[in-house]
């Protein structure tokens, strides 16, 4: 089975809501993935981070 990721739960993820690593976690052993407007609105709200370079790394090792 498949799963695509709401921008919430990414950002959830981002930024260390346990119940949301867990649930990717979870889903991981299926495929998971994100949409293109979800990758938009994630790097968005990167680029106003206050520190967008450690933002993106996260974003990136997830």
């Amino acid at each position: 089975m498949s799963f695509l990721l709401d921008t919430d739960i990414v950002i959830y993820r981002l930024n260390e809501v346990q119940a949301a690593s867990d649930l990717i976690d979870e889903l991981f052993h299926d495929r998971v993935a994100i949409g293109i407007i979800t990758y938009v609105e994630v790097l968005d709200g990167i680029d106003r981070s206050s520190n967008p370079r450690l933002a993106r790394e996260r974003f990136l090792l997830t």
